[in-house]
């Protein structure tokens, strides 16, 4: 393939953005919001990956922060270490994905529902999942097979990009709940 960085990253862009147009269409074809606030919402969810690299990157500058080198030095047992590392870096991918919906949320009250909640919770795990995507392909084009390229396209778009959404929506849904947790106090008492 092309050795060429802006083709690559074109190209990766092109495939990483395949999914996320189906969802899209799926999450929105009925939806009373503004395609403005779906693409704020998404463009946000997309700089939330390179914020967590640039996070990572930090800690390569100031080492006494490094949550991860602390993990790695302080766990022995490798399957622990993985499994200390997968919920360090799923915490911090969830949280920032909701910092991007309470932030929206509290300057243009976008969340009006419980489903509002998991439904812009999708969206930014998308775009969260669309920069990652774009990151992958592009690091491993010409690194690996062409069947191997496939395959992680096809691993990457489908079940990442669904695992993405099933654990923004979870946090989105109780993020709905707690958003409307008075209301709903109020009405049971009624």
């Amino acid at each position: 393939m092309s050795e060429n960085p802006i083709f690559l990253i074109g190209l990766s862009t092109l495939f990483a953005a395949i999914p996320v147009v189906i969802w899209l269409f799926f999450l929105f074809k009925k939806a009373e919001k503004s395609r403005k606030t779906i693409a704020m919402v998404f463009a946000f969810g997309c700089l939330t990956a390179p914020a967590l690299l640039g996070l990572q990157f930090a800690w390569d500058a100031v080492p006494q922060f490094n949550l991860a080198a602390f993990i790695e030095n302080n766990i022995e047992e490798q399957s622990k270490m993985y499994i200390a590392m997968f919920m360090l870096f799923g915490a911090m991918e969830e949280i920032i994905k909701m910092y991007v919906i309470s932030a929206i949320d509290k300057r243009t009250v976008l969340i009006n529902t419980i489903n509002d909640a998991i439904r812009y919770s999708f969206v930014a795990a998308l775009g969260f999942s669309f920069s990652e995507n774009i990151y992958y392909m592009y690091e491993f084009w010409n690194h690996i097979s062409t069947g191997e390229l496939i395959g992680m396209f096809i691993f990457r778009t489908t079940f990442t990009a669904a695992a993405h959404m099933i654990f923004s929506g979870i946090f989105g849904y109780f993020y709905g709940i707690g958003k409307f947790s008075f209301q709903i106090t109020r009405q049971e008492k009624l």
